[in-house]
C-alpha cells in the first residue's frame, strides 16, 4: 500500500487480510492522493479483509471489472 501512496505502483489489492495490517496503509494512501476501495467496486470496510488501493479512481474501478471475488470471514 505505501508503494502506492510512494508512487512506486499504480494498484495493489489483498484478500483476507486483516484489520490490523491495511488500517494505517489505507490512510497513508488517501493523503497521498490515491484511493482504497472493496475489490467489488463498493466504498472500502477496514473490518471486510478486502482491499483494492490505486492511485487513481479510474484505474480501481478498471480493475474491479476482472478480480475474482474472494468474501473471507470479516475480522
Amino acid at each position: 500500500m505505501c508503494m502506492i501512496a510512494l508512487g512506486g505502483a499504480d494498484i495493489s489489492f489483498e484478500f483476507g487480510i486483516h484489520a490490523w495490517d491495511i488500517a494505517a496503509g489505507d490512510i497513508i494512501v488517501r493523503e497521498a492522493g490515491g484511493v482504497c476501495i472493496d475489490p467489488a467496486g463498493g466504498p472500502f470496510d477496514v473490518m471486510s479483509r478486502r482491499v483494492l488501493c490505486a492511485s487513481t479512481m479510474e484505474l480501481a474501478q478498471e480493475l474491479t471489472k476482472v478480480l475474482v471475488q474472494y468474501y473471507p470471514e470479516r475480522d
